[in-house]
């Protein structure tokens, strides 16, 4: 199985759980940039069959240190790969 994104790639995502009156503030920063540590896949212990699993979850480490856990593979997008 080839998966969209490796452990090292470099992403952008949106801040999860983000409210209006977050998004209407200036200081907040509704967008990360951070690094995949870890791929999860989805679903799994809730299903029997794991070749059944398409979608992955990932860990991804922002430059503050802070880790950003379970991100869904559809809500990153690729900046940089680690291993062309």
């Amino acid at each position: 199985m080839r998966f969209k994104y490796d452990i090292g790639d470099l992403v952008v995502f949106q801040t999860p759980h983000m409210d209006i009156r977050e998004w209407n503030n200036p200081k907040a920063v509704p967008y990360q940039t951070g690094m995949i540590t870890f791929r999860e896949k989805a679903g799994w212990r809730y299903c029997q069959d794991f070749r059944s699993v398409r979608n992955s979850y990932y860990h991804i480490l922002l430059p503050s240190g802070e880790t950003r856990y379970l991100q869904r593979e559809d809500r990153l997008a690729l900046v940089a790969k680690a291993n062309p």
